[in-house]
């Protein structure tokens, strides 16, 4: 267990070690907004527009706004190293720790300070109106699981950036560790970086061993044995038709086992058409017109027996919905017991009896929901 948690932690910190940085449309990049698919885009090697179609997916959950502010806040601009949260959180500049050095920040760290600090209120802000049902929801919980295997996956098959993208970490990784180096070599991706621009006041990471500023002897030892210039091939553009595919495949996989996950668990397949799909608005008046069920797969379902006043014997109600809401008022002069048994979503349900006073036969009420909220009031 504990050399498990050792490589799960030693993975996370590899992760967040090599993590993407954004490629704004100011510095070259094919940015849409802040830059961050396209920076995950050239991280991983892949077409961002992938990326940017995952994050259109995670919206439908209500995540993929949040989960991209969170991206945007974690990921510093190219020839940065420090994101958005290090430099409100840590206060620190590419020269070191301004408390511990007095160097000052540079007018692209206070921008993107300030960016910081905008970009924690608007997550606040998403915060403190999300309910924290709406939290546990199956959605919810599927599209941050989607978010980090995709990352996780992404890193998996990428685990060394490109020369040149990223500053190296203090760290010295071993032989066989994740992470990255900053010596070429067959195994580290290259990439044209030509296109992109640093921040002004900034450099761009420089990849590979470099020999001193000024050397009194000229001795580097890696400098002695200069071998004779040769033309250098252009790197090959990888094909991205293939991981085109494979990625398409991937989500479409991811969406079809999520699917499956729920209507196993609700207990219906989605491959059987079913007419009982629609909202359900029902008001009996009357013992006659009160049915001793109201079902619907996919919909909504109001039940108001407000206007129920005496029942003709006892009567057991179901209402039961697979996905969706279900809303029943209670009737204000028959004595009504209510049992409420719901798999995902919230329940507002009387512990107790309803109008135990009352005269008369008994309502018992079974509301049974499977995905979605239940309200008996």
């Amino acid at each position: 267990m504990v050399g498990t948690m050792g490589v799960m932690e030693t993975t996370w910190k590899n992760m967040w070690d090599t993590r993407p940085v954004r490629l704004p449309s100011d510095q070259g990049g094919n940015a849409k907004i802040a830059g961050v698919c396209e920076g995950i885009g050239v991280r991983y090697q892949i077409d961002p527009t992938l990326i940017r179609i995952l994050f259109v997916l995670l919206l439908f959950s209500g995540w993929g706004l949040a989960l991209y502010l969170v991206a945007w806040l974690t990921m510093p601009k190219y020839s940065m190293r420090y994101s958005p949260w290090e430099l409100v959180v840590q206060n620190t500049s590419s020269a070191g720790t301004v408390g511990a050095t007095g160097q000052p920040m540079s007018d692209a760290e206070k921008q993107q300070k300030q960016t910081g600090w905008v970009l924690i209120a608007f997550l606040l802000f998403i915060a403190f109106t999300t309910a924290w049902g709406d939290v546990f929801r199956f959605s919810s919980i599927a599209a941050i699981a989607m978010f980090g295997a995709s990352w996780y996956l992404l890193h998996r098959r990428t685990p060394i950036p490109p020369v040149g993208l990223l500053f190296p970490t203090d760290r010295e990784p071993g032989p066989h560790a994740e992470g990255f180096s900053t010596a070429a070599d067959s195994s580290v991706p290259t990439v044209d970086l030509s296109g992109y621009s640093p921040v002004q006041g900034h450099a761009t990471p420089v990849s590979g061993e470099q020999p001193p500023a000024w050397d009194p002897l000229g001795a580097a030892p890696f400098a002695w044995d200069l071998p004779d210039p040769t033309e250098q091939p252009q790197p090959k553009r990888k094909r991205r038709t293939p991981w085109v595919i494979g990625l398409v495949a991937l989500l479409s996989a991811a969406a079809i086992g999520c699917a499956s996950i729920v209507f196993a668990f609700v207990g219906i397949a989605p491959w059987v058409t079913s007419e009982s799909v629609g909202s359900v608005e029902m008001r009996p008046a009357t013992s006659t017109e009160l049915a001793d069920e109201y079902t619907t797969d996919v919909g909504d379902i109001l039940l108001d027996l407000r206007d129920l006043h005496k029942l003709d014997r006892d009567r057991e109600v179901v209402v039961q919905s697979t996905i969706g809401d279900i809303d029943v008022r209670l009737p204000d002069d028959i004595r009504t017991t209510v049992t409420c048994k719901n798999k995902v979503g919230s329940s507002s349900c009387p512990p107790d009896t309803v109008n135990s006073k009352a005269d008369g036969s008994t309502l018992r009420l079974v509301v049974i929901n499977d995905i979605g909220d239940i309200s008996v009031s």
